[in-house]
């Protein structure tokens, strides 16, 4: 007798979902698991770029570009404002910054939005990086100091000094700008809980949460008490800390592929293959 295909299981998203495709939704419904998924997003974030300006006049002056070796960015974010920036400067001075500059990243998202830019792939490194002390060695390794030039660190208002510390600790000059500020959107934990709701049938079977960021993390964690089968998965370290608890399963590497095998393999492991 041939047994029935286990019925979906709703996985959700706390980001925004990125256009046209994003990654994350399109790899969990191309890969089953013990069930096949069925993505869903709740936006938790709100972004707005700061400093702009400053950025424009910084990048805009010869003296003070010239003394850059290096971007670091590590957000998507970042990597907008830096976007909003390029078609305000002089066309030789964009294109230059485009074709020679050197770009370090956190993971294979943030990488992708550089090199929508415009970025060469040869010149943007630490896709593999999946965290801030992971990409400080990469940049270590690429540019022992105190032989390089200081390199300019785009960032959000909150951050942490995780890459700053080691790298000044190294003697890496930073020029750190504030590029963004990011806050948890209005209504949040409330279309948090409607969305639940909605997708959980009540049968005990219950369903993912997966964790991008810390804003927002010990709301969704709060509001799944009490309902049978839910799990969460963390993207990252950085995220698994916020959560006030131990996540189910936390993703080695933050990419779609990461995050699925390691949904995967905590489905397989509560099934007992």
């Amino acid at each position: 007798m041939t047994m029935p295909d286990p019925a979906p299981l709703p996985i959700l998203f706390l980001k925004t979902r990125s256009h046209p495709t994003d990654a994350y939704s399109a790899y969990f419904a191309a890969h089953p698991s013990t069930a096949p998924f069925t993505p869903h997003f709740v936006p938790v974030l709100q972004h707005t770029h700061r400093n702009l300006p400053t950025l424009t006049t910084f990048l805009s002056t010869p003296a003070a570009l010239a003394s850059i070796s290096a971007i670091i960015i590590t957000s998507q974010r970042a990597a907008e404002a830096l976007g909003a920036v390029l078609p305000a400067l002089p066309a030789a001075t964009a294109a230059a910054i485009v074709a020679h500059t050197q770009v370090y990243v956190v993971g294979p998202t943030t990488q992708a939005a550089v090199l929508a830019l415009g970025f060469p792939a040869a010149h943007v490194r630490g896709a593999e990086a999946g965290n801030g002390a992971a990409l400080s060695e990469v940049i270590l390794r690429d540019r022992p100091a105190p032989a390089t030039a200081r390199m300019l660190f785009l960032v959000g208002e909150t951050r942490r000094d995780i890459i700053p510390r080691k790298l000044k600790g190294s003697g890496v000059e930073l020029v750190e700008m504030v590029v963004y500020e990011t806050i948890t959107r209005k209504g949040f934990g409330g279309e948090f809980r409607a969305a639940v709701e909605e997708v959980d049938h009540g049968d005990g079977r219950g369903g993912w949460v997966v964790v991008f960021s810390p804003q927002g993390a010990a709301e969704a964690v709060e509001a799944l008490k009490g309902r049978a089968g839910w799990r969460v998965a963390a993207i990252g370290p950085t995220t698994e800390e916020a959560l006030g608890r131990q996540p189910d399963v936390v993703a080695r590497r933050p990419s779609a592929e990461g995050l699925w095998e390691a949904v995967d393999a905590g489905m397989r492991k509560s099934m007992g293959s």
